[in-house]
């Protein structure tokens, strides 16, 4: 024990020596050397580090109130959960009564899918005094303090509430446009149409509508009244629209001055009459045979010239004559680029229109039939001008294409058929030496049609539209039966076709 003691002794001697001798040198081991760069309690440093307090504060400011309610010191949970029964009391309010025409709809925040902004609002109110120097953010915070700073809350209607608002009310308002009408004068070729004006419908005004709800919502109302806004809604259909669309297409006239015996006669004007003033929708097919009926007496048809046996011949029937009608409308609608969808050429050359350019029709039986090929109505109409001796066509409809604007149809002779030796044909009811006339020898012919289009006078495409075979045919003699092949015939002896 007496040894610890005189250890201890001895080392707080020493340590008393090591401290005079440091003292004495004007050194200390206790204390290290200072490097100026280690200071951080400097005024600047101090002043960022305030700064940065008031910018990274976690409670809104004292002042802040949102809605009337101050939440100063408040954290951000804290003040949501004091403004949500505030969030609930202002849908519960909420309640807009909306005019349409006669009727009136009283509609709550549920019906109009309305919500609160307080997230937004909750955002906005806690982010105040972010951003600025020291002096700025201590002025704000001055200024919020002593006169405060409020955050209304506003109540937004959605963009489905509106849609479905209006879906509500547009029975009330909505008013369908009416559009321009054209009316067909028939008889009149100087004012084909009568263009009538459309009218304006009106539709609720969804722009107008948001516009007037967003307004409410800045002012905060909880209860307003809206006279549904309203816009004209304009026609589809405009008189100038129609008057593009009842563009004359084609005009095309024959002259049946060869053939104008006053049955004939009869039967053009009763056909033209009935195809005048046709219109033809879009996709829709034309049957000539419809538009005119069975050609019979008793549905007014006067026995005319027709070609029977094949061009062999001809006889007097109900309506003959009507093939001139189907002929100038066929040219007609190839000059209008209609679609043909079937057409077939006389059995010989008719006298009134070059080869290939014929269209025949017989009553259940041959038929000349096209389809309007474009978007709008086409019009039709014939008409027989006495005087002159001439019917007409003339067809309406959409403009051309900018690739055409004309068409011509033309035909050419591509072949002559020569008739085959005569033929003779045993007639029961004739005896020697009579013989008779069938029918007198004629050429065949093959015509090929075109389309030609043009634009501005020049030609830009030439479609053909096939061929069209008129027939040969050779003599046709009746002899008697058991006649001899070769045996003359004396003329002397000869049956004339009107005994």
């Amino acid at each position: 024990m007496k040894k610890v003691l005189n250890f201890s002794a001895l080392l707080m001697i020493l340590l008393a020596l090591a401290a005079m001798i440091c003292f004495l040198g004007g050194c200390s081991i206790i204390s290290p050397i200072i490097n100026p760069s280690d200071i951080t309690d400097t005024p600047e440093q101090r002043e960022e580090a305030e700064r940065k307090s008031i910018i990274n504060a976690t409670t809104f400011r004292e002042g802040v109130s949102i809605n009337g309610v101050a939440v100063g010191g408040m954290t951000y949970d804290e003040a949501r959960s004091a403004l949500l029964p505030l969030e609930s009391e202002l849908l519960g309010k909420f309640k807009y009564t909306f005019v349409a025409g006669e009727n009136t709809y009283t509609l709550s925040a549920t019906d109009l899918g309305v919500t609160v902004n307080l997230g937004e609002v909750l955002n906005a109110a806690f982010n105040i005094c972010r951003t600025g120097t020291l002096a700025e953010l201590k002025a704000e915070l001055e200024s919020i303090k002593t006169n405060g700073r409020d955050f209304p809350l506003q109540c937004i209607v959605s963009s489905e509430g509106i849609d479905s608002t209006i879906r509500k009310m547009t029975s009330d308002v909505y008013i369908a446009p009416v559009d321009a009408t054209v009316e067909i004068n028939k008889d009149d070729r100087d004012n084909r149409f009568t263009y009538v004006d459309g009218k304006d419908g009106q539709e609720i005004d969804r722009e107008a509508l948001v516009e007037m709800l967003n307004k409410l919502s800045a002012q905060s109302a909880l209860e307003a009244t809206v006279d549904m806004p309203v816009k004209p809604i304009s026609p589809s259909v405009t008189v100038d629209d129609l008057k593009t669309l009842t563009t004359r297409r084609a005009f095309f006239g024959t002259s049946y001055s060869m053939s104008n015996s006053n049955n004939r006669v009869h039967n053009i004007k009763k056909a033209s009459g009935l195809i005048n003033g046709v219109v033809v929708a879009p996709g829709e097919e034309f049957s000539t045979n419809d538009a005119l009926g069975p050609r019979r007496l008793e549905t007014g048809w006067l026995p005319a010239t027709a070609i029977i046996l094949g061009g062999a011949g001809t006889e007097d029937q109900p309506g003959g004559g009507v093939c001139q009608v189907s002929t100038t409308l066929y040219n007609a609608v190839v000059m209008s680029d209609l679609e043909i969808v079937y057409r077939r050429g006389h059995s010989r050359v008719s006298a009134y229109i070059p080869g290939g350019r014929d269209a025949t029709i017989d009553t259940g039986n041959i038929d000349f039939i096209w389809k309007n090929n474009t978007e709008h109505n086409i019009y039709v109409f014939s008409w027989v001008s006495s005087s002159k001796e001439e019917i007409y066509c003339e067809i309406y409809g959409e403009p051309f294409p900018d690739t055409f604007d004309a068409i011509d149809f033309v035909s050419e002779k591509v072949e002559e058929i020569e008739p085959t030796p005569t033929e003779y044909i045993e007639l029961a009811s004739l005896y020697a030496p009579y013989w008779k006339v069938r029918n007198a020898a004629r050429k065949g012919y093959i015509y090929e049609s075109f389309a030609v289009y043009y634009k501005n006078g020049v030609e830009v495409n030439r479609v053909s539209l096939g061929k069209t075979k008129y027939n040969m045919h050779p003599t046709r003699i009746y002899v008697w039966p058991g006649y001899v092949y070769g045996t003359p015939l004396d003329p002397l002896y000869e049956i004339k076709s009107d005994q």
